[in-house]
């Protein structure tokens, strides 16, 4: 199975569109989201302020 027959492409597109209008508190929910549609039971993430001023 390609990464195009996956859907991988089209979850990543609407992680991305939708990211950078989030609080970093709301972006674990949307990634969970996002791994639901894929089929994946559980995803983790690990956010860095690389300005080290919010996170």
């Amino acid at each position: 199975m390609s990464v195009q027959d996956s859907g991988w492409g089209e979850v990543l597109a609407d992680v991305l569109a939708a990211a950078h209008r989030l609080a970093p508190r709301d972006i674990p929910e949307l990634v969970q989201r996002a791994a639901g549609r894929l089929g994946f039971a559980q995803a983790s993430v690990y956010v860095a302020d690389v300005q080290q001023r919010v996170v």
